[in-house]
């Protein structure tokens, strides 16, 4: 149950970044700042922000919904595959949003979030350690 509890907390993790992209204002203040390295945003660089950021909030609730359906519809049968998956899919997910944005801050001097998908990839990988430890 431990891991179950785990896995739903990296899933609403998804669902909290998802609605921060799909419901802001674009640019957000450290696009903004990295961009203004550059020069100005014009307004055709925020409309390329904006839907960006729109179809990543909807892949991230996508993918927060597919969590919670194999949280709580499928591991709690026993079966070890949709363990597998969340924490296949979670990595598919989590090692670009961690790397791309990480290499940004490194090459930019901005902070950016990417500590945020280190923190779903450890909760993933926490609950399945616990579902393998049998708890």
């Amino acid at each position: 149950m431990i891991s179950l509890g785990l896995y739903t907390l990296a899933a609403l993790a998804a669902f909290m970044v998802a609605a921060k992209y799909g419901l802001s204002p674009a640019p957000l203040a450290y696009h903004r700042t990295i961009i203004e390295q550059d020069g100005a945003v014009s307004t055709g660089t925020q409309r390329v922000i904006e839907a960006l950021y729109r179809v990543w909030g909807a892949s991230l609730a996508g993918f927060g919904l597919c969590l919670l359906a194999l949280i709580w519809l499928a591991a709690p049968t026993g079966a070890a595959w949709p363990h597998l998956v969340i924490l296949l899919a979670t990595i598919v997910v989590a090692v670009p949003t961690t790397i791309v944005p990480r290499r940004v801050e490194q090459d930019m001097g901005v902070k950016t979030p990417w500590r945020l998908a280190v923190g779903l990839l450890v909760a993933v990988g926490l609950g399945f350690l616990a579902w393998i430890i049998g708890y």
